[in-house]
């Protein structure tokens, strides 16, 4: 039966519920495409619960294939959980790591606050890629979390316009026309 669910919510279920042998490799495709977030990120988890799971995740974050890193960065901001952060962290500060799959880390980081506060960490730790700060400074500064924005205001300071006024994150001045 589980062959005939499989990449499904009801898969998800039942792998929860059965753990059955070989499972591993269903969660990491549903992770790349699940049928939408929550069974991405409980994917995730559950792969994170097994023995090679957090290896697997990864080996997928470190994938040539820069579509599924993106991606697998993606889900692990989603669950937002320790093991995701300690990943998604790693990633940000290897220097191995593509500008493109840092990039993406960054991002899940800063989808909460145990992930904000983490990169705030590792600017203040002196741990932090110079090339990201810029990056870091404009996500941070969209925080719903005012202590985070000011953190980040002082630790990341984004570039000024002549008025002295911050410029627009990074982010949102690539988007303008």
């Amino acid at each position: 039966h589980l062959d005939r669910v499989a990449g499904t919510q009801e898969y998800l279920d039942l792998a929860k519920k059965f753990r059955p042998d070989g499972m591993e490799s269903q969660l990491v495709e549903l992770i790349i495409s699940g049928p939408n977030d929550n069974a991405k990120s409980d994917a995730a988890e559950l792969l994170l619960q097994t023995k090679n799971g957090a290896e697997m995740i990864s080996a997928l974050l470190h994938s040539e294939d820069q579509e599924k890193a993106s991606k697998a960065c993606q889900t692990l901001g989603l669950l937002g959980n320790e093991p995701a952060r300690n990943l998604l962290n790693k990633l940000v500060q290897s220097p191995d790591t593509s500008f493109e799959t840092q990039k993406q880390a960054l991002v899940g980081l800063a989808k909460n606050g145990a992930g904000q506060n983490a990169i705030l960490e590792l600017v203040t730790d002196n741990q932090f890629p110079s090339e990201m700060r810029l990056f870091a400074g404009g996500l941070l500064a969209r925080s719903n979390n005012e202590n985070i924005r000011e953190r980040a205001s002082r630790l990341l300071p984004q570039p000024k316009q002549k008025n002295a006024a911050p410029l627009a994150p990074i982010d949102q001045l690539a988007g303008m026309k």
